[in-house]
């Protein structure tokens, strides 16, 4: 099975209003391809009906896209959860935030809530080092630092802010769309109550890292 996956949405061109591939999911396909290779990387997506984007992503270089078929008005988070606990990836790449909807930002926490898995957010950069992956999260201020630890991890990845890449011709006829069913019956996703209490020393996390400023 996949070592990666990403999570797909579409996004929205802010000044046409049109539908496009959303600039961080390209960046985050382009950081999963080239870590893994082109087969260990899996597309994820819900929603109710196939959107022409999904084979734009496709041309990225991805060479599968499952599209979790929804029903309409349905939250897909519950289901995207469910389909990751099968999978097992090692690491789960998705936009820091939607460029449509309520744009919460939540996904990458409740996927890494449900998986037991550390999330890091502003992600710029990751490589593979043994059994390793070394991350490069920004801070903002031309600040970043180097996180270094195992998987599985969760990604939240920042959005390019030039052009968006050119999808290919021939990676688009080589890779295939996957059409599934949402499971009905997933319990929905819910914000936990808070719980008031003093505070206490947690374990570290499983990443570390030192910080630099370019």
């Amino acid at each position: 099975m996949a070592k990666a996956v990403v999570l797909l949405s579409v996004g929205r061109n802010p000044v046409s209003g049109r539908a496009r591939m959303a600039r961080a999911e390209t960046r985050a396909i382009e950081m999963a391809v080239a870590s893994f290779g082109r087969e260990d990387v899996f597309g994820l997506h819900a929603s109710p009906e196939i959107s022409p984007v999904l084979r734009e992503y496709l041309g990225l270089g991805l060479a599968c896209i499952e599209h979790m078929q929804t029903r309409p008005g349905e939250d897909a988070l519950p289901s995207l959860i469910e389909r990751l606990r099968q999978i097992g990836p090692d690491l789960v790449f998705c936009g820091q935030t939607a460029e449509t909807g309520r744009a919460s930002g939540i996904v990458a926490y409740a996927c890494a809530d449900a998986l037991q898995s550390p999330v890091i957010a502003n992600v710029l950069s990751v490589t593979r080092e043994g059994n390793d992956f070394l991350v490069v999260q920004g801070m903002g201020k031309g600040r970043h630092r180097q996180l270094r630890g195992p998987s599985p991890v969760v990604l939240a990845v920042d959005a390019v802010q030039d052009g968006a890449p050119i999808p290919s011709m021939a990676n688009i006829r080589a890779g295939r769309i996957d059409v599934t069913h949402a499971a009905g019956n997933v319990a929905p996703t819910t914000s936990p109550a808070l719980d008031v209490r003093p505070a206490r020393v947690r374990p570290k996390k499983s990443f570390r890292g030192t910080s630099s400023t370019t």
